[in-house]
């Protein structure tokens, strides 16, 4: 199964999961007008608005952040533009980054520092 065949079933179930009165599972706050691509309806009176996941129909290009990290993300970062997901698997939290237009590789470059640093730390 390939990443965007996975994540096009995690959003399908998530879809269900939203329809049985948990519509905050596809509420966000605004990040950007950047990201309009991903938006959905009106914000509301609380500053949430309607966000669905798109698929990419472009492919970028992550070659040097990869040889510089000497990991494969590729694939999750070509499959859909969505906003940050968390929550529970089983017993483990889980937290997606998101992946939306027009973000700077030189942000993301930041935050893969932030998590090796982590790693090496546990």
């Amino acid at each position: 199964m390939t990443t965007k065949e996975a994540m096009h079933i995690y959003f399908q179930m998530r879809k269900e999961v939203a329809t049985t009165a948990l519509d905050f599972l596809f509420k966000t706050t605004i990040s950007s007008d950047d990201n309009l691509i991903i938006y959905d309806g009106e914000v509301d009176e609380d500053e949430y608005i309607s966000w669905k996941p798109v698929e990419m129909t472009v492919t970028q290009d992550f070659t040097s952040l990869e040889d510089e990290f000497d990991t494969s993300f590729h694939d999750y970062f070509n499959s859909y533009w969505f906003v940050d997901l968390d929550g529970f698997f089983k017993e483990h939290y889980i937290s997606l980054e998101s992946v939306l237009p027009n973000i700077e590789i030189s942000t993301f470059r930041e935050s893969l520092k932030g998590y090796k640093k982590i790693t090496l730390i546990v």
